[in-house]
Order: C-alpha cells, then structure tokens, then sequence
C-alpha cells in the first residue's frame, strides 16, 4: 500500500473516531452533583429537585454528595479539583462562593476563576422580623432604636450568608448609615 494512502486511511479512522466521539449524546452517564450542605438542607432539597428532573428528561438522575464541612468550602474544594468533564456540578450558594471569601484566608479553589454557572436555580429574599412586642414597627423606627440602644438587639442566622449579611447590617446601623440588604 503506498504511503499516501496509509496516511488516508490514518485520517479516516480519525475523523471516524471523532464523529463517533461527537455523536454521543451528553450526558452519557450519570452527573456527580456536590452537595456543601448536609442532607435535609435547602440546598440539599434543590438538589433532590432538579435530580428527579433529570431522570424524566436523560433517564438517570444526579449522583448526589453531600459533602459538609467549613461552610462549603470543602465541597468546593473538590469541585474546583474534580476533571472538568461535564460530569461534576456543584450546587453552590452565598456562602460557598461569596461570604467565604471574606470568612476563610486559605479557601483553597477560586470562587470566579475555578468555576462556570450554570444555572440560576432559586432566589432567597430576605425578610426582617421582630417579636411583636418590640418596641419598633418600622426599619425607620429600628434603625433609630439600634442607634440608641446597640447592645440591646441581636440577630439570628441559618448560614454563612445570612451571617454575613446580618453582621454587616448591625454594623451599617451602629455605624449611623442607612440600613440595607443587597441579594446578589
């Protein structure tokens, strides 16, 4: 067989190869899908949700993996070291991929440059409440009780987010300047 076609017959078997490659549908097999909160959490339950989607839409749900620890961090640890084939997400939130920053010196993954969104899956708005026998009905009338009286409110938070925020808030208000939430 001369040279040229053995070089032929070398590109075809590529090119074949590569159609073939193409041709697979993704995804191919089930999506490993961290989880940085335990079971039972919100994020968890998110998770759970779009996995029983999947399983209508490809046949095969997410393999979910709840990996709690440092507020996230560990989650997204693997998830920024995982192979970046398309078949590890994570289900990130506030507190993994924004509070930690500020929280942690050594997060150990870069919560932009390590990462692609995918999705928008939820919005938590914030809400402000107060026993009804506090003493304030309006964020005016909080805002000048705070100022005259700082070591007599606290706050309640679920995560890191709210932590955050909630700290950040008190500050803005001891501090004299408008109270307010931004939800990015």
């Amino acid at each position: 067989m001369p040279r040229w076609s053995s070089r032929l017959l070398a590109v075809a078997c590529v090119l074949v190869a590569a159609s073939a490659a193409q041709a697979q549908s993704y995804p191919s097999k089930p999506i490993r899908a961290i989880v940085p909160f335990p079971a039972g959490s919100a994020t968890d339950g998110m998770a759970r949700l779009v996995s029983a989607h999947f399983t209508k839409v490809f046949g095969h749900g997410l393999i979910i993996e709840n990996m709690v620890g440092a507020t996230g961090t560990i989650a997204s640890r693997a998830t920024a070291k995982a192979q970046p084939d398309g078949y590890t997400i994570m289900f990130s939130t506030d507190s993994t991929h924004s509070a930690n920053a500020y929280l942690y010196n050594n997060l150990g993954y870069d919560p932009v440059a390590d990462f692609t969104p995918l999705a928008l899956l939820s919005r938590a708005p914030h809400a402000m409440v107060v026993r009804a026998e506090a003493p304030f009905k309006t964020v005016q009338e909080f805002i000048a009780f705070a100022k005259t009286n700082p070591d007599k409110l606290n706050f309640g938070f679920g995560n890191t987010g709210s932590l955050a925020g909630g700290a950040m808030n008190s500050c803005t208000v001891l501090n004299g300047a408008s109270a307010r939430t931004t939800i990015a």
